[in-house]
């Protein structure tokens, strides 16, 4: 039995359903037209059939994208996590199908989708660490920028320790000086019948003197070689006065040279010894019965013998010294009220005001190597026997006026270093009396 159903490729050009035999008889038209219209229909046949492998083919490709993007994306998961746990890891893809499919889809797709971000994660972990060249120089302009800085401010901490230092060394002795003055100024035998030394109006050049009679404790002695004390006094025989004197040495063959000195001589009962002498009452002085204690170092031809031994360094850098009085009215003077200077008038002196002038030790040091004579510091004290330039007082009526004298002096001398002249501080204080 045959089947007469017509076959795909007779239906697709339209022949009939007749018999085989009867089929190039049925069909009108040249031989020619028949091929081609066989040839279209297989043409047809086979875009059909491509067709439909098309969407297949997509639906694939994309299957198989998504499982790549899955992959990769799982795999920089863990090696995210391996990296927190065991440090840095570096992931690359190699040349492949994959790869290519993860470049090309990057390369394609410009906006931040899961595929992207994955294949950006991925492309920048591969990356090789380092420092440009830019970056290095601009660390090391920096690192040398900072250790400036820093040196710069280590230098002005140091700079300011230093004269933080000088000058709470030059504050500690003016304080020392002032404290022993205090008590001593404090305990002065105030009496019409007993001498001072003091200075009277343009009496003293220079650096001052001053020696008077006070209750504070005072040394004793037994040298044989002055014409005090020659003896030891016994407790039953020393006195609770003292004769207390101030200078600053003058005598250049001196240890003490050009430093302050104090004397606490100690005294005896009056009538208990004929060696030691008592204090004594107008009209004798203590310039005629101690003159050792009221030179300033050097023996005169009225005064011989040796600096009197009593005498003790108080200062060792105070190297000038200058004092004068205020009265009860306010003025201040060089002449204690009274006919001619007459030392009588202690009522009428309110407070004693000394002035000094201190050199810190390490400025000292410094003095001494680029004035290794001392002229420099004789000139400004006047120990060589001139004018000196931290001048004597002279009459003012205004209190402070002349602590800043010798601090516009000092500022106006240029002989000697700034370090020198930085390390000279001038100070004041009154010492009130009490009435």
């Amino acid at each position: 039995m045959v089947d007469h159903k017509p076959s795909a490729v007779a239906s697709a050009v339209g022949g009939s359903g007749g018999k085989p035999g009867r089929c190039c008889a049925s069909v009108a038209g040249p031989q020619a037209d028949d091929t081609r219209a066989l040839a279209i229909a297989l043409g047809t046949t086979r875009s059909t059939i491509n067709a439909l492998r098309t969407p297949m083919n997509r639906e694939k490709t994309a299957r198989t994208t998504a499982n790549a993007l899955r992959t990769a994306h799982t795999t920089a998961k863990r090696a995210q996590g391996a990296a927190c746990s065991h440090g840095p890891v570096r992931l690359s893809l190699r040349a492949g199908s994959v790869g290519r499919r993860l470049n090309k889809k990057c390369l394609q797709n410009s906006s931040q989708s899961r595929g992207y971000s994955a294949c950006f994660t991925l492309k920048q972990r591969g990356r090789s660490g380092g420092f440009t060249l830019a970056e290095l120089l601009v660390s090391v302009f920096v690192l040398v920028l900072l250790v400036f800085l820093f040196t710069q401010l280590l230098n002005s901490a140091a700079t300011i320790t230093i004269l933080g230092l000088k000058r709470m060394d030059a504050d500690a002795e003016a304080r020392q000086v002032f404290d022993r003055m205090a008590l001593d100024f404090a305990q002065m035998v105030k009496r019409t019948d007993v001498d001072y030394y003091v200075k009277k109006s343009n009496q003293q050049q220079g650096n001052d003197q001053i020696a008077f009679y006070s209750a504070a404790p005072g040394y004793y002695t037994a040298s044989a070689a002055t014409p005090i004390p020659t003896s030891t006094p016994t407790n039953a025989t020393k006195s609770p006065v003292s004769l207390v004197a101030y200078r600053v040495n003058s005598n250049p063959a001196s240890a003490s040279y050009n430093k302050l000195e104090r004397l606490g001589k100690g005294l005896v009962w009056n009538g208990v010894s004929t060696t030691n002498t008592p204090a004594v009452f107008l009209p004798l002085t203590i310039s005629n019965t101690w003159c050792q204690a009221t030179i300033t170092g050097t023996p005169s031809p009225t005064c011989t013998g040796t600096p009197d031994p009593n005498y003790e360094v108080i200062g060792p850098h105070v190297i000038r010294f200058e004092y004068f009085y205020k009265v009860t009215n306010g003025f201040l003077t060089d002449c204690v009220p009274g006919p001619n200077c007459s030392v009588n008038g202690w009522r009428g002196v309110a407070a004693i005001v000394v002035d000094i002038a201190v050199i810190d030790p390490k400025s000292k040091v410094l003095l001494d190597t680029v004035d290794p004579t001392g002229a420099q510091l004789s000139r400004l004290n006047g120990a060589d026997g001139s004018v000196p330039l931290l001048q004597d007082f002279t009459t003012d009526p205004r209190p402070g006026k002349f602590i800043t004298l010798w601090q516009n002096k000092l500022n106006a001398i240029n002989t000697l270093p700034r370090q020198v002249l930085s390390g000279i501080r001038v100070y004041e204080r009154y010492f009130y009396l009490n009435q």
